[in-house]
C-alpha cells in the first residue's frame, strides 16, 4: 500500500467542529469573494464593481426606477444590507436615488447610463463564475448544493436570532 493511500483526506484531519457545515459555508463564502474579485479583475470591473453587487445589478437591468421595497423584495437581502449596497453603487456611479413622488418616504432607484452599460460585463462575469464554481460538479450535485443552501438561508430566515 503506498503512503499516500493511508492519508487521511484534509477534512478528515480537521477537529470535529471544523465539519460542521456553517464552516464550509463560511469557508465557501471567503473563496467566492476572492474568486468573484478575480474574475472581476479579468474583465477590468475591479474598480467599479464590487462582491455583493451582482444581486442587485440583476434586479435592476429587470427593471429600474423601482423603490427600496420592491428591490429588497427581488434580491431578498436585508433592508440594511440592501442600503450599503445602494449607497456603494451611487458612489460608484452605477445608481441614483430620488425621493418616490407617489410616496414622499419612499426611495426610488435607477441604473445610470454607467450602470446599464454593464449588463454584457455582468453577463460574462456570470458566465466565468459558473465555470469556475460548478467545474466537475454534476447538475444533480449542483442542484442539491442550490437546494441545501436555500434550505440553510431558509432556517436562518425563519430564526431570526435578537
Amino acid at each position: 500500500m503506498s503512503e499516500t493511500a493511508t492519508l487521511p483526506s484534509p477534512t478528515a484531519r480537521k477537529p470535529v467542529e471544523l465539519r460542521e457545515s456553517f464552516f464550509f459555508l463560511s469557508r465557501a463564502f471567503y473563496a467566492y469573494v476572492v474568486t468573484l474579485e478575480k474574475i472581476l479583475e479579468e474583465y477590468d470591473l475591479e474598480d467599479v464593481v464590487r462582491p455583493g453587487m451582482g444581486t442587485v445589478f440583476y434586479a435592476l437591468w429587470e427593471g429600474d426606477d423601482v423603490t427600496m421595497t420592491v428591490l429588497a423584495e427581488r434580491t431578498e437581502l436585508a433592508p440594511s444590507s440592501l442600503t450599503r449596497t445602494i449607497r456603494q453603487m451611487e458612489k460608484a456611479g452605477l445608481v441614483t436615488r430620488r425621493k418616490c413622488q407617489e410616496d414622499g418616504r419612499a426611495v426610488r432607484i435607477q441604473l445610470t447610463e454607467l450602470g446599464v452599460s454593464l449588463k454584457p460585463k455582468g453577463d460574462l462575469v456570470v458566465s466565468r463564475l459558473r465555470e469556475v464554481i460548478e467545474d466537475g460538479l454534476t447538475k444533480k450535485e449542483i442542484e442539491a448544493v442550490k437546494a441545501g443552501l436555500d434550505k440553510m438561508i431558509e432556517n436562518m430566515n425563519a430564526h431570526e436570532l435578537q
